[in-house]
């Protein structure tokens, strides 16, 4: 018991130590010790905007206070940028690059949270595609019982079917899974609404 104290000690020193040591080690700054700065922090900070604007990458609107990119900038931008893999948008200002095929999201929960107002079944989003796929074929009871998590099995079969394939696919797009609502408790729920989670 001793031993498992001691190690437990040891290792929680050890971690702390990471973090604690280096606010033992800061060192404390005088202001006789500080250099003083020149102007020169300043001109360094205003320099890339100024040559970016030398060079023809940027125009600056004095009327409207703007600072527009130009198609120079446009086509540096293009030309760093692979097009088969990322969709690039331009305004007049700014410049949007974002993924042209985003994986899906595969996630979600499978639970039954009951509710003042009856009982919600969450779905994750294998769930939810196997459902809606079941729904368009027209599957039997049975092979919708596996979808549904154990608790909602009951008499809430019954009505998923009346939900529709399409709605199960259109709520579960982001790839979230799917939320039907059902009004009442067991064995009498009736499900009313489907949304993603």
């Amino acid at each position: 018991m001793k031993l498992k104290k001691l190690s437990l000690l040891i290792a929680t020193s050890i971690l702390l130590g990471n973090y604690v040591a280096p606010i033992g080690l800061a060192s404390i700054v005088h202001a006789d010790s500080l250099v003083k700065a020149d102007n020169t922090s300043e001109v360094i900070s205003q320099q890339p905007f100024e040559k970016m604007v030398e060079d023809g990458y940027l125009e600056t609107d004095v009327n409207t206070k703007k600072v527009l990119i130009t198609e120079k900038y446009k086509q540096e931008v293009l030309s760093s940028v692979d097009t088969n893999v990322y969709d690039v948008r331009f305004t007049e200002n700014s410049v949007t690059i974002s993924p042209i095929f985003s994986p899906r999201a595969f996630t979600g929960v499978s639970k039954v949270v009951y509710t003042w107002k009856g009982i919600d079944i969450y779905l994750d989003n294998v769930r939810a595609n196997k459902l809606a796929a079941a729904l368009a074929v027209g599957a039997e009871v049975a092979a919708l019982a596996g979808l549904v998590p154990a608790s909602a099995v009951g008499a809430i079969i019954g009505e998923i079917f009346a939900i529709g394939s399409g709605l199960v696919w259109y709520n579960n797009a982001a790839g979230r899974g799917i939320i039907i609502g059902c009004i009442g408790q067991f064995p009498h729920a009736k499900a009313h609404w489907i949304t993603s989670q």
